[in-house]
């Protein structure tokens, strides 16, 4: 695990700076998608079955999930 260092908080981490390219056109293609792929539907389902499970006070945040 020569890549790798642990973190404070115990988490193993790259230890190694790389540039990531994410291109915009990725995005328009899942937006166009998003409607209708059962990947977006279940985790919508999923997310909002866990939220309606806690108080209405608390505030929740999706870090992505992909």
């Amino acid at each position: 695990m020569n890549n790798f260092d642990v973190d404070t908080n115990g988490i193993y981490v790259n230890n190694e700076k790389v540039n990531v390219f994410y291109h915009d056109k990725f995005n328009d293609i899942c937006f166009s998608v998003e409607d209708t792929n059962f990947w977006f539907n279940n985790r919508n389902d999923i997310l909002g079955n866990v939220i309606n499970n806690f108080s209405k006070e608390c505030i929740f945040a999706d870090g992505g999930g992909g």
